[in-house]
This record gives C-alpha cells, structure tokens and sequence, in this order.
C-alpha cells in the first residue's frame, strides 16, 4: 500500500457543514451527576448502535436559538470534549431546517470508538446560536446527529422550532 493510500484511511472523516465557534471549537463534555457520580443507566440488550441526543429549540428575544440536547455516550468511553457542526438545508417539507452534529473526542483528539454497550452517561449540551439562513427566512426544524464515521450507526433526531413570540 503506498503512503498516499495510507493516509486517505487515517484521515478523520469529519461531517457536512461548518464548525461552530472555530475560535474555540471544542465544548468540553461535562457529564451529567446523581450526587458525585456519573448518572448512568442501562437499556436492553448491548448494541453498537449509538442513541440519539434529546434534544428542546426555542427562538430567543434577540433572535437567536437556544438548543439544549443530552447526548448519550457509552459509559465506558472517557469522552473529554465535543465539537459541533452546523449545516443550513431543508426538511421533507421544504421549510429551512438546521442540522448540527455532535462530535464527541477523547483526550487525544481522537473520535471514541464504538463498542458494544448497553450502558450510557448523560451529557448536556447547551448552545445559543445566531441563526443566519441562506435565504432568510426562520428554521422550522433542528435535525441533530451524534456523529459517528460509520453513517449506518450515527443516529440522529429532528425537533420541532416554535416561532419566535412578538
């Protein structure tokens, strides 16, 4: 295999869009804690299939949106920091939707791995974004995605904007 080959299999694949706040692209991950522990909790069966975030959008009073999302990651993987990805597009109907991917990292930089779990920590995650579509108008919908390389065990969901009270 030559070098070039080599390197094309090493590179991160990293998701559509642009990073949010690329001055300071990494969050770090807090996880959430019943007392001084992590709060972790079990859910059938083990699976290499990653849960989607929850995930609560509200326009705020200076036009900006408030996304709170909890993102569930296995708990034996030391997740240390998150960056994310926003992407402009539309959803099945048409209207302006917001995708954002959540990128998780361990302490090396490196994206975590994705065994087979059935037990998860908590993390939240709160963000306020200034919403600028291409065309203008407001983003009905937000999709959001814990990004993983492999598409076939990304998992994402989709919430509802409610439009901004006068």
């Amino acid at each position: 295999m030559c070098a070039q080959t080599i390197q094309r299999i090493c590179t991160p694949i990293t998701p559509p869009g642009t990073i949010i706040n690329p001055e300071n692209p990494k969050i770090k991950a807090t996880p959430l804690l019943c007392g001084n522990e992590k709060f972790t909790f079990s859910l059938g069966s083990p699976s290499r299939e990653q849960l989607p975030p929850l995930i609560k959008a509200v326009y705020t009073n200076t036009g900006g949106v408030a996304i709170e999302a909890m993102v569930f990651i296995d708990s034996s993987i030391p997740v240390t920091n998150f960056s994310v990805y926003q992407n402009y597009t539309t959803c099945s109907t048409g209207a302006p939707q917001l995708t954002l991917y959540i990128c998780p990292f361990l302490a090396d930089g490196n994206p975590p791995a994705n065994p087979e779990t059935d037990s998860y920590n908590l993390y939240p995650l709160n963000l306020g974004l200034k919403i600028q579509t291409p065309n203008g108008q407001l983003i009905r919908s937000i999709q959001i995605f814990l990004w993983n390389e492999d598409p076939e065990t990304s998992r994402g969901t989709v919430t509802t904007v409610p439009p901004p009270t006068e």
